[in-house]
């Protein structure tokens, strides 16, 4: 997980879950490491939907398509929520 616009890594603090998953199995979710990384998650062939969010950014959702036997990637750049202006 980085930091829109240049890239850095976020770090700690960020928070991933897969919102479709099975209400009757154990969720399926994780927390960045120090490099802004998420453990690796195994998932069942299907469309997923994964919500990423920290504090202070404006949380993403990312659709994916998961296939019997393939590897996901994903890099999940998180924007800054706006401050509101100064009157």
């Amino acid at each position: 997980m980085t930091i829109s616009p240049d890239g850095e890594v976020m770090g700690l603090g960020g928070f991933m879950a897969v919102t479709n998953y099975p209400a009757t199995t154990k969720g399926k979710n994780g927390k960045t490491n120090a490099m802004g990384v998420f453990p690796t998650m195994k998932l069942r062939v299907g469309k997923w939907i994964i919500k990423f969010s920290c504090v202070g950014y404006v949380t993403q959702t990312v659709t994916i398509i998961v296939k019997a036997r393939r590897k996901v990637t994903l890099s999940v750049m998180m924007v800054p929520v706006p401050l509101p202006p100064i009157v």
